[in-house]
């Protein structure tokens, strides 16, 4: 549809547990590396880009709320790992937050990027993984993508992991 308003809705939703603390840099690396990207392909196909950044240990932290990817700053002043593994707090957190997110107006994509090293171990829900995912699709047009990363292949996949996901998760509205 000629003039239609693209507007694709990120989350990256970051261990802070202390196990996360050797590999802190790595991690700013990939997140950075993912906006990056996410504001090249914004430019690119001519969309609108909103970032949203979560931290997770004991509590969930919202770092950074629906900025502007062409003027979101590193995340390295705000990544702070300390504490235990809140993972699914983190990520239902993140998914109603979502599903708070204005769509009168345009087409809105959503994606999610949860990146951890380790399992949950200090969340209050306790909901089972299928009902997680049902909330899930609660959100308008979801899309959840879930990482875990291991300590021996963090580096690894750090210059490679934003490559093969943000290339899926753009697909949502790219131009034909």
């Amino acid at each position: 549809m000629a003039g239609e308003n693209y507007i694709n809705h990120v989350v990256l939703v970051l261990d802070a547990s202390s196990s996360m603390g050797p590999h802190k840099e790595e991690l700013v690396r990939v997140a950075d590396g993912q906006v990056k990207y996410l504001a090249q392909r914004s430019q690119q196909l001519d969309q609108e880009t909103r970032v949203s950044v979560y931290s997770f240990a004991d509590t969930v932290k919202c770092l950074i709320y629906d900025k502007d990817v062409l003027r979101l700053p590193s995340i390295k002043s705000v990544y702070r790992p300390h504490g235990m593994t809140a993972l699914v707090d983190a990520t239902l957190k993140s998914l109603d937050d979502l599903n708070k997110t204005a769509t009168l107006y345009g087409d809105h994509a959503f994606l999610t990027f949860v990146l951890t090293d380790g399992m949950e171990n200090k969340s209050r829900n306790s909901l089972t993984n299928s009902q997680i995912l049902s909330r899930v699709f609660q959100v308008t047009g979801p899309l959840l993508v879930l990482f875990q990363i291991s300590a021996q292949c963090l580096k690894r996949r750090a210059s490679v992991l934003h490559l093969r996901t943000l290339q899926c998760g753009m697909r949502h509205h790219q131009k034909v």
